[in-house]
Protein backbone atom coordinates (compact mmCIF):
# COMPACT_ATOMS: atom_id res chain seq x y z
CA UNK A 1 0.00 0.00 0.00
CA UNK A 2 1.68 3.15 -0.90
CA UNK A 3 1.58 6.00 1.38
CA UNK A 4 -1.15 8.82 0.88
CA UNK A 5 1.24 11.59 1.19
CA UNK A 6 3.60 10.36 -1.52
CA UNK A 7 3.39 11.41 -5.53
CA UNK A 8 3.51 8.38 -7.81
CA UNK A 9 7.15 9.30 -8.52
CA UNK A 10 8.44 8.56 -4.54
CA UNK A 11 6.04 5.24 -4.30
CA UNK A 12 7.93 3.86 -7.67
CA UNK A 13 10.24 0.30 -6.68
CA UNK A 14 13.94 1.13 -6.69
CA UNK A 15 17.12 -0.86 -5.74
CA UNK A 16 18.61 -2.09 -2.89
CA UNK A 17 21.05 0.89 -1.19
CA UNK A 18 23.52 0.64 0.90
CA UNK A 19 24.58 4.15 1.76
CA UNK A 20 27.26 4.62 4.05
CA UNK A 21 27.02 8.24 6.31
CA UNK A 22 25.06 10.50 4.28
CA UNK A 23 21.49 9.84 3.48
CA UNK A 24 20.95 11.67 0.08
CA UNK A 25 20.51 8.54 -1.81
CA UNK A 26 17.87 7.61 0.27
CA UNK A 27 14.11 8.24 -1.21
CA UNK A 28 12.51 11.22 0.52
CA UNK A 29 9.93 8.86 1.96
CA UNK A 30 12.34 7.33 3.89
CA UNK A 31 13.85 10.44 5.50
CA UNK A 32 12.04 10.64 8.30
CA UNK A 33 12.82 7.28 9.57
CA UNK A 34 16.35 7.86 10.06
CA UNK A 35 15.77 11.36 11.93
CA UNK A 36 16.50 10.86 15.01
CA UNK A 37 14.73 14.11 16.38
CA UNK A 38 11.44 12.80 14.87
CA UNK A 39 9.85 10.30 16.92
CA UNK A 40 8.58 7.30 14.68
CA UNK A 41 4.80 7.08 13.56
CA UNK A 42 4.85 3.60 13.75
CA UNK A 43 7.60 2.42 16.35
CA UNK A 44 5.70 -1.05 16.32
CA UNK A 45 7.23 -1.32 13.22
CA UNK A 46 10.98 -0.91 14.63
CA UNK A 47 13.17 -3.12 15.81
CA UNK A 48 16.32 -1.70 17.89
CA UNK A 49 19.90 -3.12 17.31
CA UNK A 50 22.55 -3.46 19.58
CA UNK A 51 21.32 -3.15 22.53
CA UNK A 52 23.52 -3.50 25.46
CA UNK A 53 23.44 -6.17 28.15
CA UNK A 54 22.39 -4.17 31.69
CA UNK A 55 22.26 -7.77 33.21
CA UNK A 56 25.19 -8.89 32.08
CA UNK A 57 26.76 -5.71 33.56
CA UNK A 58 25.54 -6.06 36.74
CA UNK A 59 26.71 -9.68 37.15
CA UNK A 60 30.45 -8.69 35.93
CA UNK A 61 30.43 -5.63 38.29
CA UNK A 62 29.12 -7.99 41.31
CA UNK A 63 31.52 -10.52 40.13
CA UNK A 64 34.64 -8.11 39.87
CA UNK A 65 33.71 -5.86 43.17
CA UNK A 66 33.73 -9.22 45.30
CA UNK A 67 37.22 -10.36 43.71
CA UNK A 68 38.10 -6.74 44.00
CA UNK A 69 37.07 -6.40 47.73
CA UNK A 70 39.34 -9.39 48.36
CA UNK A 71 42.36 -7.87 46.57
CA UNK A 72 42.16 -4.91 48.60
CA UNK A 73 42.31 -6.86 51.74
CA UNK A 74 45.04 -8.89 50.65
CA UNK A 75 46.95 -5.51 49.76
CA UNK A 76 46.21 -3.76 52.96
CA UNK A 77 47.63 -6.96 54.72
CA UNK A 78 50.67 -7.63 52.17
CA UNK A 79 51.45 -3.74 53.61
CA UNK A 80 51.24 -4.24 56.89
CA UNK A 81 53.53 -7.32 56.73
CA UNK A 82 55.70 -5.26 54.66
CA UNK A 83 55.88 -2.61 57.53
CA UNK A 84 57.08 -5.24 59.91
CA UNK A 85 59.42 -6.90 58.15
CA UNK A 86 57.65 -9.81 56.55
CA UNK A 87 59.61 -11.14 53.63
CA UNK A 88 56.66 -12.03 51.44
CA UNK A 89 54.56 -8.43 51.98
CA UNK A 90 56.13 -6.73 49.00
CA UNK A 91 55.92 -9.33 46.58
CA UNK A 92 52.37 -10.15 47.95
CA UNK A 93 51.36 -6.26 47.79
CA UNK A 94 52.63 -6.05 44.26
CA UNK A 95 50.73 -8.58 43.22
CA UNK A 96 47.31 -8.27 45.00
CA UNK A 97 47.35 -4.87 43.22
CA UNK A 98 48.45 -6.05 39.92
CA UNK A 99 44.90 -7.95 40.26
CA UNK A 100 43.18 -5.09 41.31
CA UNK A 101 44.11 -3.29 38.02
CA UNK A 102 43.29 -6.27 36.04
CA UNK A 103 40.03 -6.43 37.04
CA UNK A 104 39.76 -2.47 36.56
CA UNK A 105 38.30 -3.33 33.08
CA UNK A 106 35.33 -5.69 33.36
CA UNK A 107 34.52 -3.69 35.86
CA UNK A 108 34.39 -0.29 33.31
CA UNK A 109 32.88 -2.93 30.94
CA UNK A 110 29.87 -3.79 32.70
CA UNK A 111 29.35 -0.10 34.08
CA UNK A 112 29.30 0.85 30.85
CA UNK A 113 26.58 -1.70 29.86
CA UNK A 114 24.34 -0.42 32.36
CA UNK A 115 24.83 3.27 31.38
CA UNK A 116 24.62 2.79 27.45
CA UNK A 117 21.47 0.65 28.10
CA UNK A 118 19.75 3.57 30.09
CA UNK A 119 20.33 5.95 27.25
CA UNK A 120 19.35 3.69 24.51
CA UNK A 121 15.75 2.64 26.40
CA UNK A 122 15.24 6.37 26.66
CA UNK A 123 15.89 7.03 23.18
CA UNK A 124 13.73 3.67 22.63
CA UNK A 125 10.99 5.48 24.64
CA UNK A 126 11.16 8.12 22.76
CA UNK A 127 10.95 6.93 19.59
CA UNK A 128 14.34 8.20 18.57
CA UNK A 129 16.59 5.48 18.58
CA UNK A 130 18.01 4.83 15.14
CA UNK A 131 19.72 1.58 15.32
CA UNK A 132 17.52 -1.12 14.21
CA UNK A 133 15.55 -2.55 11.14
CA UNK A 134 12.47 -0.87 10.35
CA UNK A 135 9.55 -2.78 8.55
CA UNK A 136 8.28 -0.72 5.51
CA UNK A 137 5.42 -2.57 3.24
CA UNK A 138 7.37 -2.70 0.31
CA UNK A 139 11.34 -2.99 1.99
CA UNK A 140 13.42 -3.28 5.07
CA UNK A 141 15.70 -0.41 6.04
CA UNK A 142 18.38 -1.49 8.56
CA UNK A 143 20.12 1.28 10.54
CA UNK A 144 23.46 0.15 11.10
CA UNK A 145 25.50 1.61 13.90
CA UNK A 146 28.54 3.81 12.25
CA UNK A 147 26.10 5.90 10.41
CA UNK A 148 25.13 2.89 7.63
CA UNK A 149 21.76 2.50 5.72
CA UNK A 150 20.96 -0.29 3.85
CA UNK A 151 17.49 -0.80 2.10
CA UNK A 152 15.87 -3.75 0.86
CA UNK A 153 13.19 -3.77 -1.33
CA UNK A 154 10.81 -6.77 -0.69
CA UNK A 155 10.86 -8.15 -4.12
CA UNK A 156 14.63 -8.82 -3.18
CA UNK A 157 14.30 -10.38 -0.61
CA UNK A 158 14.39 -14.41 -1.30
CA UNK A 159 13.96 -16.06 2.08
CA UNK A 160 14.06 -15.26 5.96
CA UNK A 161 14.64 -19.06 7.30
CA UNK A 162 15.08 -20.21 10.55
CA UNK A 163 17.45 -22.91 12.16
CA UNK A 164 21.06 -22.79 12.42
CA UNK A 165 22.77 -19.79 10.28
CA UNK A 166 25.00 -21.31 8.00
CA UNK A 167 29.03 -21.23 8.56
CA UNK A 168 28.20 -21.11 12.17
CA UNK A 169 28.68 -23.57 15.00
CA UNK A 170 26.87 -25.02 17.86
CA UNK A 171 24.00 -26.73 19.16
CA UNK A 172 20.38 -26.14 19.89
CA UNK A 173 21.13 -22.67 21.11
CA UNK A 174 22.61 -21.45 17.91
CA UNK A 175 18.91 -21.20 16.36
CA UNK A 176 17.99 -18.15 14.72
CA UNK A 177 16.75 -16.28 11.62
CA UNK A 178 18.17 -14.43 9.01
CA UNK A 179 17.09 -12.92 5.66
CA UNK A 180 18.54 -13.91 2.38
CA UNK A 181 18.16 -11.05 -0.57
CA UNK A 182 19.86 -9.70 -3.48
CA UNK A 183 22.81 -7.54 -2.47
CA UNK A 184 23.67 -4.41 -5.08
CA UNK A 185 25.86 -6.33 -7.60
CA UNK A 186 23.07 -9.31 -7.46
CA UNK A 187 25.26 -11.63 -5.31
CA UNK A 188 23.27 -13.43 -2.24
CA UNK A 189 23.49 -11.82 0.99
CA UNK A 190 22.71 -13.13 4.16
CA UNK A 191 22.04 -10.78 7.00
CA UNK A 192 21.77 -12.20 10.63
CA UNK A 193 18.31 -11.16 12.68
CA UNK A 194 20.21 -12.01 16.30
CA UNK A 195 21.89 -7.90 16.53
CA UNK A 196 17.68 -6.95 16.84
CA UNK A 197 15.41 -7.12 20.06
CA UNK A 198 13.18 -10.03 20.72
CA UNK A 199 13.97 -13.69 19.59
CA UNK A 200 15.13 -13.76 16.23
CA UNK A 201 13.57 -17.17 15.30
CA UNK A 202 9.96 -15.16 16.12
CA UNK A 203 11.57 -12.12 14.20
CA UNK A 204 12.06 -14.01 11.08
CA UNK A 205 8.98 -16.39 11.27
CA UNK A 206 7.00 -12.62 11.25
CA UNK A 207 9.20 -11.16 8.34
CA UNK A 208 8.14 -14.90 6.80
CA UNK A 209 4.69 -13.77 6.61
CA UNK A 210 5.14 -10.61 5.92
CA UNK A 211 6.95 -11.91 2.69
CA UNK A 212 3.91 -13.90 1.58
CA UNK A 213 2.07 -10.84 1.69
CA UNK A 214 0.31 -10.88 5.22
CA UNK A 215 -0.10 -7.65 6.63
CA UNK A 216 3.12 -7.60 9.11
CA UNK A 217 2.53 -7.41 13.07
CA UNK A 218 4.96 -7.36 15.43
CA UNK A 219 5.67 -10.73 17.46
CA UNK A 220 4.44 -10.39 21.24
Amino acid sequence: MAHPSLSASETEPFETLIIDGDPGGLPMRLHTLIDPDRPLDRPERFFAGHIAMPMLGYLVMAVCGACSAGFIASAVKAAVDWRAGERLGPPYFFIALGLLAFFAWPTWWGWKQIGTYRDQKRLIDAGRYRVGLYVEEDGLLLLGTKGRITWLPKRDIFAVPQGRLPGSEGGAGSRTGWIEHRGKHGEVVVEALSTYEGPSTDLARHLERWLEGEPFERPR
